[in-house]
């Protein structure tokens, strides 16, 4: 997200305007992906536009991802846990045995 002034197009209005730049985050033809979002400019006198709603599917898509991301890590979160409270309980139970051991010897 860049907040900048165009010149130009706001010229009038000298409007601060927040957004994304058209060529930022590989919406450029540099980067091989085609996308509708972005509109050229019609002449080099005007500036590159974006069309937000054509942003919400993939947001949308990249969020459901993201979630199935973080999903997987809570189970395995999860199994660690209960992993690592099994392990507490049976170094806790040897403990108690090798402590049982010492006084016997002692």
């Amino acid at each position: 997200m860049h907040q900048h002034r165009i010149t130009g197009k706001y010229d009038n209005e000298k409007v601060l305007q927040s957004g994304f730049l058209a060529g930022s985050g590989g919406c450029g033809k540099a980067s091989g992906y085609s996308f509708s979002g972005v509109a050229a400019p019609q002449n080099v006198h005007l500036v590159y536009s974006l069309s937000y709603e054509q942003f919400v599917v993939p947001l949308v898509k990249a969020v459901q991802e993201q979630q199935h991301i973080i999903d997987q890590q809570k189970t395995e979160i999860s199994k660690q846990q209960k992993q690592y409270k099994t392990l507490k309980e049976q170094l806790d139970v040897l403990i108690k045995r090798l402590e049982v051991l010492e006084k016997k010897k002692g």
